[in-house]
């Protein structure tokens, strides 16, 4: 995330040099960020039946995030600020709602292959460009799986 990295950046170098949009920023993104883990775990599970392309997507996913998460957490406690945030969540563009989180695990092999890849495509739209390998990896996988129908 090129703007994430830019406030890492600035704010390590200056504790004073933070404003209200980052904190903002941070708070806002660690739930967006929880929610791409929670949905790549969802892809990890044996049981689930997922391909071993997506489970490789998966896997970077939850590592490239949850170094994030913990990044930013660590900035909101240097600024002295809440990881909890009062903004509303449908602001964050392309976060699932909790109805289309319990759709998408109640799937399972192709059918949550297929479904994962589009609402993690949705998830990350717009994004910078630190996720274009993995959204170029989950459109091949898409288009892969569509053919095979």
């Amino acid at each position: 995330m090129v703007l994430f990295a830019a406030i890492v950046t600035y704010s390590s170098s200056s504790n004073k040099g933070f404003t209200s949009a980052d904190v903002m920023f941070a708070q806002m993104m660690i739930p967006h960020h929880e929610q791409a883990i929670t949905m790549a775990t969802m892809a990890m599970d044996s049981e689930r039946g997922s391909s071993r392309d997506l489970q490789d997507i998966a896997l970077r996913i939850i590592d490239a995030q949850a170094s994030e998460v913990q990044q930013m957490h660590g900035l909101l406690d240097q600024w002295n600020a809440s990881a909890m945030h009062s903004h509303d969540d449908d602001m964050m563009q392309g976060v699932l709602s909790a109805d289309e989180l319990d759709a998408l695990d109640r799937l399972n092999g192709r059918p949550f292959d297929l479904a994962w890849s589009k609402a993690m495509i949705r998830h990350h739209r717009g994004r910078s460009e630190e996720h274009t390998s993995e959204l170029q990896s989950l459109a091949y996988l898409v288009c892969r799986l569509l053919l095979e129908k």
